[in-house]
């Protein structure tokens, strides 16, 4: 399959051309493509054409657009790879996935990230990928398209998530035994 490649236009995520015709497109092919060239765990429900993963080996962390874009640029600037990103155009949303190389289960980190809008998907949530049965693109499509395995630190990304968001570290304030 081609790249179901997409860009950024004006801060919002629209759907780009591929090699391929867009028949020859299919959810089936779209899943596979996403498990073994992006090394994602990708299921396809069939009576759908949907495509999901499960958080579990793969993080995701939702943020408004606005947020994102800023990420985006520092985590350029700073000469880090952004890996694959979701826009979601309705909601103006994006869902970058990273490596969950931090605890993401943190009651604090919950509470810290609320405050900038910013969800961290808890380990077994299912997030929806795009899929060609999305054939308006209005739902999901890429904005940092994967077309290998990386995936960037959950850590860093937070970092910059606070650095951006202008956010104070959430610290643990409860006495220590």
């Amino acid at each position: 399959m081609a790249n179901p490649s997409s860009t950024r236009e004006g801060g919002a995520a629209v759907a780009g051309s591929t090699a391929r015709t867009a028949s020859a497109d299919t959810p089936q092919s779209r899943c596979a493509y996403y498990r073994n060239r992006c090394e994602l765990p990708a299921q396809l429900k069939p009576d759908t054409g949907q495509i999901t993963l499960k958080v579990v080996s793969v993080a995701a962390i939702t943020m408004p657009t606005e947020l994102g874009m800023r990420v985006t640029d520092t985590m350029k600037s700073r000469n880090i790879a952004v890996g694959p990103v979701v826009a979601h155009p309705r909601s103006q949303r994006w869902t970058f996935l990273a490596v969950p190389d931090t605890p993401l289960d943190d009651l604090l980190l919950y509470a810290e990230m609320f405050r900038a809008s910013v969800t961290v998907a808890p380990e077994g949530a299912e997030v929806a990928l795009p899929s060609p049965a999305d054939t308006a693109g209005t739902y999901r499509v890429w904005n940092a398209l994967p077309n290998t395995g990386y995936r960037p630190s959950a850590a860093v990304l937070l970092e910059i998530i606070r650095h951006c968001a202008r956010l104070p570290r959430a610290t643990d304030t409860r006495a220590s035994d």
